[in-house]
């Protein structure tokens, strides 16, 4: 089968999840497979029309971003930003509070999303560190002083970041 990407996302009885991610595949191709793991379960989609207009335009805030620094000391914007300090900017742009740490995740704004596809303007969690799902299977996020704000696919966070759980704002 000649597809331009794959993402497999196979959920078996102790949630574990498997992407299968490869770019323009061959016949004879081999597919690098990246095991990661999710508390709970989750599917990919590119569910713009469900995701909210407000969600939609912090997707792409946030994407608007990529290339610019990383800082926890100036990390609203102010140039850079940390992993919290761009969706919490992202979000602000649009009228909607998080929080501003991901030590107090989750809070009355947001609310955790299980058993149904991600949309574009969730924040992906893991301790220590949160994304912007953007659709097609990309995350935006303020990575490190190295790498600044990234627009990543699935498969690089699942392998390196492994999210735990998936957000949606109120």
């Amino acid at each position: 089968m000649s597809i331009s990407k794959v993402i497999l996302l196979a959920i078996v009885a102790a949630l574990l999840v498997t992407f299968a991610v490869a770019s323009a595949i061959p016949s004879d191709a081999v597919i690098e497979s990246i095991l990661g793991t999710f508390e709970k379960e989750y599917e990919m989609s590119d569910a713009i029309s469900t995701a909210s207009p407000a969600a939609v335009n912090a997707a792409r805030f946030a994407q608007q971003q990529v290339g610019k620094c990383y800082s926890q000391q100036n990390r609203l914007g102010n140039p850079c930003f940390d992993c919290s300090g761009l969706v919490y900017t992202a979000y602000k742009s649009q009228g909607k509070t998080v929080p501003t740490s991901t030590g107090v995740y989750p809070n009355g704004n947001i609310y955790e999303v299980t058993g149904q596809p991600m949309e574009v303007g969730d924040i992906l969690f893991r301790p220590g560190h949160v994304g912007i799902y953007v659709g097609g299977n990309q995350v935006v996020s303020a990575e490190n002083s190295r790498t600044g704000v990234r627009q990543r696919d699935m498969g690089y966070y699942s392998a390196y970041l492994k999210f735990t759980k998936v957000y949606r704002v109120r």
